[in-house]
């Protein structure tokens, strides 16, 4: 939708907090708006999952709430296939260079996946890109053909091309 900077930024903040799933919901209702009417088939909606123990911290669940919002919007079925095993470190207070790291073989498939069904990866901000690549990587090794993105915030500039 935009960068992570000025009026996004303050509402993805809040999206993340344990009193911002209004402000998820509706990022998620406006996130639809990119990819409505861009594919033949009714993609599954897949939230990047984060581990139980972060959730339980954080208090709330940001990528799953969008991704259930813009389910709902769109009419498209929404599925957790993925979850992650094992605990991460925070990928915004990583080097660059950590990133790709921290995610490997971080996540798994927790049930088949229709080899013909698109999926849409959700979440809210996306930096490096690292771990919507893994995701990406171990979705195709779990046989989807089809994957995209939406996400709500690109990161600054500097982390561009990396």
């Amino acid at each position: 939708m935009g960068n992570y900077e000025g009026t996004l930024r303050k509402a993805v903040l809040l999206a993340k907090s344990n009193r911002g799933t209004p402000a998820a919901w509706d990022l998620g209702q406006l996130l639809t708006s990119n990819l409505e009417g861009k594919t033949t088939m009714q993609p599954w909606i897949v939230p990047v999952p984060m581990h139980w123990t972060r959730r339980i911290r954080r208090g709330t669940d940001t990528a799953a709430i969008l991704a259930k919002s813009f389910a709902r919007k769109t009419g498209w079925p929404y599925r957790k296939l993925v979850y992650c095993q094992r605990r991460l470190a925070k990928q915004s207070e990583l080097p660059i260079t950590s990133r790709k790291k921290n995610v490997r073989n971080a996540f798994a498939v927790q049930r088949p996946i229709l080899l013909d069904r698109p999926i849409v990866l959700v979440d809210d901000i996306m930096t490096t890109g690292a771990t919507l690549v893994e995701l990406s990587r171990i979705l195709r090794k779990a046989g989807a053909s089809e994957i995209r993105v939406a996400i709500v915030a690109r990161s600054t500039p500097q982390y561009l091309n990396v």
